[in-house]
């Protein structure tokens, strides 16, 4: 599954937020997304989303993650 989150609109009207401060909106996103099985995330702040997938991505259930309970 793809998801691109990045400062979309909806992140702005739900948080109240211009564009250029999205970041955290982005990062609520993003880890939703992986936390109900996105492999793969289409970002503008790589560096910054990166960790943010580490971290959501251990914290995924080991169904979802493929690893072994």
């Amino acid at each position: 599954m793809l998801v691109g989150p990045s400062r979309k609109s909806f992140i702005g009207k739900l948080a109240e937020v211009p564009l250029e401060r999205r970041l955290m909106g982005t990062a609520a996103a993003v880890t939703a997304a992986v936390l109900r099985g996105a492999h793969v995330v289409r970002v503008h702040d790589v560096r910054e989303m990166v960790e943010v997938v580490r971290v959501a991505d251990a914290l995924r259930p080991a169904s979802f993650a493929g690893r072994a309970a």
